[in-house]
C-alpha cells in the first residue's frame, strides 16, 4: 500500500504535526507499507529524511525544503494555491491513502487531493471539517 503524508513543521510552527505523522508512518513502514511525505518547510522535511522517509516538496538545488516559516501563521489562500499545486505535481500515480495534516487547507483542497487517492484522511485538532 502507498501511504502519501501532508505536514509541514518549521520552528514557527508545526513541528508536531510532523512529529505525529511520523508515528502513523512509522507505523505504516512497519507493517510493510511504502511511506512518502510532502513537507514544505526546511525543518520538517529534514527531521522526516532523519527518520529514513522520502519526502517531496519545495527544493532547492541540494533536493533539501527551501521554504522556512518565520512567524506563527496557519498560511494564505495564495500559499493554499501553490501548495495544492505542488502536490499534486509530486503526485505521480494514484495513492492508497493521502493523511493531510494542516489547518490551511479549505473544501476546495481536499476536492482536488481525492482525485489522487483511494483514501483521503484528514487529521483535524480543531473541528474545522
Amino acid at each position: 500500500m502507498n501511504v502519501y503524508i501532508i505536514a509541514h513543521g518549521d520552528t514557527c510552527i508545526g513541528m508536531g504535526h510532523v512529529m505525529r505523522c511520523l508515528a502513523l508512518a512509522e507505523a505504516f513502514r512497519d507493517i510493510g507499507h511504502k511511506v512518502c511525505f510532502y513537507s514544505k518547510y526546511m525543518q520538517g522535511a529534514e527531521k522526516v529524511r532523519q527518520k529514513g522517509f522520502e519526502v517531496t516538496g519545495y527544493k532547492n538545488a541540494d533536493g533539501i525544503a527551501s521554504q522556512r516559516a518565520d512567524t506563527f501563521h496557519y498560511g494564505t489562500a495564495g500559499e493554499l494555491f501553490t501548495d495544492i499545486k505542488e502536490i499534486m505535481n509530486s503526485i505521480q500515480e494514484t495513492q492508497d491513502v493521502i493523511i493531510v495534516d494542516s489547518y490551511n487547507v479549505t473544501y476546495g483542497f481536499f476536492e482536488n487531493l481525492k482525485v489522487k487517492t483511494r483514501c483521503l484522511a484528514y487529521i483535524d485538532d480543531i473541528n474545522a471539517f
